[in-house]
């Protein structure tokens, strides 16, 4: 089963240009080498361009904890504490619908039958 996060923050006006230059080289890392990692996409508000959010869906549990143990990862964390004005708010994120709903249909009506019983 897929696990979908984001991570939102807003970084610092005079940080930007750091925060560019550090997200294109992090992505780039991520893409060559996490072939776990089925997608890793990051975005600029635009009513406000100091506020990013990060869309992360990895195959896996195993994808996800490797992805976490990479040494260009635990560098980015570093950077995005020091250029945020607040800690980064990261979430994982339930399916609820999909334009691929056939296919995730039996499985969402399974998990919401799981988490009612609990």
């Amino acid at each position: 089963m897929t696990i979908t996060k984001i991570v939102r923050y807003k970084a610092k006006k005079k940080k930007l240009p750091k925060l560019r230059t550090a997200l294109a080289e992090f992505v780039k890392n991520i893409k060559e080498n996490e072939p776990g990692t089925m997608l890793y996409e990051v975005f600029q508000e635009k009513n406000d361009p100091t506020v990013f959010v990060h869309l992360m869906i990895f195959k896996d549990k195993q994808a996800e904890k490797a992805h976490a143990k990479n040494t260009y990862v635990q560098k980015w964390i570093k950077i995005l504490h020091s250029i945020c004005k607040e800690d980064p708010e990261f979430s994982d994120l339930k399916l609820v619908k999909s334009i691929k709903d056939s296919e995730n249909e039996s499985t969402q009506t399974d998990d919401d039958t799981q988490e009612a019983q609990q």
